[in-house]
């Protein structure tokens, strides 16, 4: 991906820590930025913490469209606090 002039590289952190620290090594043999997803994971917040601990060089807080329909059909708007902050620890509107 580097030699077709990627400058970013994805992982899940939902992938095992093993995967993710190995996306970690090869960005940085390749020059790449690495992007953590936390997209379908219960607690947003702890994986984005997770994703930084294992050396990501940012944290996408990725909340797919179903789950964002769903939590507003539910009337919870709390999602965007979690969102905006991640010194908030539980939502009351988790999925």
């Amino acid at each position: 991906m580097a030699q077709a002039g990627a400058t970013h590289v994805v992982v899940m952190a939902r992938a095992h820590e093993e995967t993710i620290g190995r996306v970690v090594e090869a960005g940085a043999d390749y020059g790449l930025k690495v992007m953590g997803d936390n997209l379908g994971c219960p607690d947003k917040v702890a994986a984005a913490r997770r994703l930084e601990a294992l050396g990501c060089d940012y944290v996408i807080h990725h909340i797919g469209y179903d789950e964002r329909r769903g939590m507003r059909a539910k009337g919870c708007r709390a999602w965007m606090h979690w969102l905006q902050s991640w010194r908030l620890s539980a939502s009351p509107c988790r999925p």
